[in-house]
């Protein structure tokens, strides 16, 4: 296992603030992500996630978000 660092931006629906979303996130148990704002209805969230290998981090922290938040659409993976 290794820590992985990327970025993952999406785009928001109408209306959601992304620090609730943020909020959501941790209470939810996803505690690795720090939040930024990339436009007005877009969010981008910065992790450092252990994992075997870059794919498994990215899929595990894109599937903790579209729990939360279901229409939330992912933009960008870096």
């Amino acid at each position: 296992m290794k820590e992985h660092d990327f970025e993952l931006r999406f785009r928001l629906p109408r209306g959601l603030n992304p620090e609730d979303l943020a909020e959501r996130l941790c209470d939810d148990g996803c505690r690795d992500a720090l939040v930024g704002r990339a436009q007005d209805d877009e969010i981008a969230l910065q992790f450092c996630r252990t994992a075997a290998c870059s794919g498994e981090a990215m899929r595990s922290a894109l599937q903790d978000v579209i729990r939360v938040e279901p229409k939330a659409r992912l933009l960008v993976s870096r």
